[in-house]
């Protein structure tokens, strides 16, 4: 018997440049790389001197790194679900943020001194490339210090941006779990077997404690402070050159949100009370109280990773069990540590 062949990189393409491999299956590539030059000349005027390179990270997007005589970029290609317009607002939070923090990346303009691009019906975008690593390269501690002083300037900054909010999104403190929104789907697709049945137990007294907790919050009047969140705050897109962050990536997700929503990644850090700390000093607009609200907002947000478990057509993806046992999984560990803290 012959050994089976190796699964694929993420992030790998297939023998003939047409699709690429994301994780679970092959996704066809939205532009060829033989494509992405003509793109870039029609589009931004720049001529590739280099064959354009796939870049694995960020696959809810397709990007490619390309090279001309006047530097490096990043052609982004938008998923089919984000909107014109939704990349637009992200195009202008961008626009605006950029002035305040340093971290920020902003797009670049076209031929026709737009920052949005549409080119064979898909939506461009070209950022300058940033040279370093990924967060999660980096050693946890000088991580977790760098990116609560950078998200403290972000949150400070949104809340006096005058965009608005994205039309399509919503807080998450007036919508319900995703929980709700998914388990019609997973019911209906889903074996009915014994395992499966003490997750949908277990996910729904969590969702049922969540929204009830939520419902409170929104009772109670108490005052929570919102205004542009990233929307993906993670060390995937963080990029970091000597141990700086020096640049903050992928804002398709940015919108207005309660700060504390975002905030509550402290629960994951090493030491979540020098995070605090350091928001604090570092000017994030949220008040020291605002501490108790992060163990909630940090279990509303393992349960928003349940988005994962239908595919863009609204059905039920083959991973989907996995990623009920990760979430799950999750969750018990968010009790855990919240416990710890005392939050």
């Amino acid at each position: 018997m012959g050994s089976e062949a190796p699964s694929p990189a993420v992030g790998e393409l297939s023998a003939d440049d047409t699709r690429v491999w994301d994780g679970n299956q092959w996704e066809a590539l939205w532009l060829l790389r033989s494509e992405i030059a003509d793109a870039a000349l029609a589009c931004f005027g720049h001529v590739v001197n280099a064959l354009p390179t796939f870049m694995t990270e960020g696959l809810m997007n397709q990007s490619w790194r390309v090279e001309s005589r006047d530097g490096t970029y990043v052609l982004r290609v938008s998923r089919s679900e984000l909107s014109q317009k939704r990349v637009a607002y992200e195009h202008a939070v961008l626009g605006l943020l950029r002035h305040e923090v340093r971290e920020v990346v902003p797009p670049l303009p076209g031929v026709n001194g737009e920052t949005l691009q549409i080119w064979q019906g898909q939506a461009l975008s070209l950022f300058p490339y940033v040279h370093g690593v990924l967060g999660t390269k980096v050693e946890a501690s000088i991580r977790w210090q760098q990116a609560a002083a950078t998200l403290a300037r972000i949150h400070r900054t949104g809340t006096n941006l005058t965009v608005g909010s994205a039309a399509d999104v919503r807080t998450a403190v007036d919508q319900p779990t995703m929980w709700s929104t998914v388990r019609p789907v997973l019911r209906q697709d889903l074996p009915c077997t014994t395992e499966v049945g003490e997750l949908f137990r277990y996910l729904d007294d969590e969702a049922a404690e969540l929204e009830a907790w939520l419902a409170n919050l929104r009772a109670s009047g108490r005052p929570l402070r919102r205004g542009v969140v990233h929307g993906d705050f993670n060390p995937r897109n963080q990029i970091f050159d000597r141990d700086q962050l020096v640049a903050v990536i992928d804002w398709e997700s940015c919108h207005v949100d309660v700060l504390a929503y975002e905030a509550a990644l402290a629960i994951q850090a090493p030491d979540p009370a020098a995070f605090w700390h350091t928001y604090l000093e570092a000017g994030g607009p949220l008040a020291a109280g605002d501490i108790d609200l992060l163990g909630g907002f940090a279990r509303v947000g393992t349960l928003a990773e349940l988005q994962f478990t239908t595919d863009r057509g609204g059905r039920t993806t083959p991973w989907a069990i996995d990623t009920l046992r990760a979430v799950a999984d999750d969750l018990r560990a968010l009790r855990e540590r919240t416990a710890e803290l005392g939050l």
